[in-house]
């Protein structure tokens, strides 16, 4: 009120001048805002794809392990990964298949390992010297097989579990979902 003339445009220019001086700092402020979010879900994401790296070779490292416990650690730990990864699940099932070929493969007594140094008649015979009549894969290849046989079938893909040429007698396979093993 009271101005007239230039003074009144001078007036009305500042007030424009401060209006898009708010208006641009509002939007430097939201980009800003925007880049540090991305770049802290960035950092976050590649902190899990690191640690499911990790934790995936501790677990693969685990079954080379000579004692059962640690084995049987990496054969949960894997199931666990297969979880909460899903675009791990296959090659984690393979890995597990691969470890039930490697230490169950035909022609191996049931509870032997072979190439394990397997002791002759362990695991076949009973402290009386009979046969056991239910003979039953090592522990872990059970464990390997119950991981496979509850596993998420929807995120199969098109390759079958290759199950073939093992010797997988007296094994637990009881609500296993089988259906494309080989």
């Amino acid at each position: 009120k009271g101005l007239t003339g230039a003074a009144r445009l001078n007036e009305l220019s500042r007030v424009r001048v401060a209006l898009v001086v708010i208006i641009l700092g509002a939007l430097a402020g939201a980009v800003a805002i925007y880049l540090l979010r991305s770049s802290a879900n960035e950092r976050r994401e590649e902190n899990r794809e690191r640690m499911l790296v990790e934790r995936f070779m501790r677990a693969v490292d685990q079954l080379g392990h000579p004692a059962m416990d640690v084995r049987l650690g990496g054969i949960y730990s894997l199931e666990r990964l297969a979880r909460e990864a899903p675009e791990n699940h296959a090659p984690i099932m393979e890995i597990l298949a691969a470890f039930v070929r490697e230490h169950a493969p035909a022609g191996t007594r049931a509870g032997g390992r072979a190439g394990n140094g397997a002791r002759p008649g362990a695991g076949g015979a009973a402290a009386g010297g009979h046969a056991d009549p239910r003979p039953r894969p090592p522990t872990d290849v059970q464990a390997a097989l119950t991981v496979l046989g509850r596993r998420d079938m929807t995120h199969d893909t098109d390759a079958p579990i290759a199950l073939s040429h093992t010797a997988l007698a007296g094994a637990t396979l009881t609500g296993a979902h089988l259906e494309r093993a080989l």
